[in-house]
């Protein structure tokens, strides 16, 4: 019955399956993404779209949305352009993605619930990545745009907790 969505600047909740929903946070970041663990502890994945001052691309909440806690400063300083896509495979592995906008693709992870998180290059494989998706903590799915100057639709495969990749689809 509970469930999460962002449209732009809008974290959205609803309580009774979708049939409702309202704003349970707005904010000058632009929202990508939303992931929650389960209907208290959520994830969501921002770009700056209005002030270089106001920077709260990873936040997290433990209160369903009451209240939220920037965790951009965890993160390294070249994944702070914005987190796209989110997945979360398990209670203790997160990850995110991005960037859409720029020659920089990335990947954060968290293998503790979202306390601590690594950085994974992805400018290897492509030049910018929006979404993903992790079937287990090992196996998942990242798309997004190929190396330049190309500019060609890529489907990124990992099996080793997305050390390394391979390409599914490139077009």
């Amino acid at each position: 019955q509970t469930g999460y969505a962002v449209s732009g600047w809008y974290i959205l909740k609803t309580t009774d399956g979708g049939n409702n929903w309202f704003t349970v946070n707005n904010d000058t970041a632009y929202c990508r993404s939303v992931e929650f663990i389960n209907t208290q502890k959520g994830f969501v994945g921002s770009f700056n779209a209005t002030s270089p001052t106001h920077k709260r691309i990873l936040r997290k909440t433990l209160d369903g949305g009451a209240s939220w806690t920037d965790l951009t400063m965890l993160i390294d300083p070249l994944a702070r352009g914005g987190i796209c896509g989110l997945a979360i495979p398990d209670s203790n592995t997160i990850y995110g993605c991005g960037n859409y906008y720029q020659d920089s693709a990335y990947i954060v992870k968290s293998i503790d619930g979202g306390n601590a998180w690594s950085f994974i290059d992805m400018k290897m494989y492509a030049a910018s990545l929006i979404d993903m998706y992790f079937l287990n903590k090992d196996t998942g799915f990242a798309t997004g745009t190929g190396r330049l100057p190309l500019d060609t639709a890529v489907i990124l495969y990992a099996t080793n907790a997305g050390e390394t990749w391979t390409y599914k689809f490139q077009n």
